[in-house]
């Protein structure tokens, strides 16, 4: 089998009966594509193109392989497409669960409604899961943006405020100082995130100790805190319209940061990808407003 370059070149060539037009449709010089040319000739021992100055055209022979060669990469060029054509129907999403289930599922419709042609596959990961090997197009994860061979988007800082319920808020507040606060049910009070808000807030006294409902994720210490089980740190922009809505209260201004963010990433060999263009337009849009 000759050399694929080669026959590319001769291709283009054939096609356009000019080296000077398919060196540009290539994106090669005119000698590079002659010198191609010229290998190939020499391999299959056939004279391909008759040359004369500023002029080439096909031999008998040249004409035979041009048309063989033309419908060749032209089931190439289909295969490859088709290829394409399927790997931009489907959108495969990996997320933080409590990311997921709090913030990305409850607006996920809204893409599919407004991109009808690609199917969102999410699945929730947990740690910094390889996403070429693992078959993700895109990720949401916490963290500072430092992943080498992936592009990131910063959606928002991982920052946290003590929140409750209304009705919770009633029965055992108000709570007109942090310290106040911390004679009630705390949600997951060994969490070093009430450290941080505590020196964040001003407030030098402890988290008393004491049984806790110890959750682990964000959407799981919400639903306890709108249940009314007790005071629960959590990051204001994953619960906007909860607070809008009055279904959970801030119970302070004070907002702390531990220095994370949920950054939405993708491998830079999908970057060209329409979907993923799709995807990150939309979801950076969704983050601001």
């Amino acid at each position: 089998m000759p050399n694929l370059t080669a026959l590319r070149a001769f291709e283009a060539a054939a096609r356009h009966e000019s080296f000077t037009k398919a060196a540009k449709e290539l994106g090669m010089t005119q000698a590079a594509v002659s010198q191609q040319v010229k290998a190939l000739e020499i391999e299959i021992a056939c004279q391909l193109f008759t040359r004369r100055p500023q002029v080439v055209t096909l031999t008998p022979a040249g004409r035979q392989l041009s048309e063989q060669m033309s419908y060749a990469f032209g089931i190439m060029g289909d295969a490859f497409d088709g290829l394409a054509r399927a790997d931009e129907a489907v959108l495969s999403v990996a997320a933080l669960p409590s990311f997921a289930a709090a913030w990305l599922v409850p607006r996920l419709g809204q893409f599919q409604f407004e991109h009808p042609n690609v199917a969102v596959r999410l699945k929730g990961v947990r740690g910094d899961v390889d996403l070429i090997e693992k078959g993700f197009d895109v990720c949401i994860r916490p963290g500072r943006g430092e992943w080498p061979g992936l592009k990131g988007h910063e959606l928002f800082a991982m920052n946290f405020a003590p929140m409750c319920s209304p009705s919770f808020l009633e029965k055992h507040g108000p709570f007109n100082t942090p310290a106040a606060m911390l004679s009630a049910p705390l949600v997951d009070r060994h969490s070093p995130w009430w450290r941080l808000w505590l020196d964040a807030a001003g407030e030098t006294a402890s988290v008393p100790e004491g049984s806790t409902l110890q959750l682990g994720a964000q959407n799981l210490e919400h639903i306890a805190a709108s249940q009314g089980f007790g005071i629960a740190l959590l990051t204001p922009a994953l619960f906007k319209e909860e607070l809008e809505k009055g279904q959970l209260i801030q119970l302070f201004e004070t907002v702390a940061h531990d220095g994370r963010g949920y950054w939405f990433v993708y491998p830079e060999t999908r970057s060209r990808t329409t979907k993923v263009k799709l995807f990150a337009e939309w979801i950076l849009a969704q983050a601001l407003s």
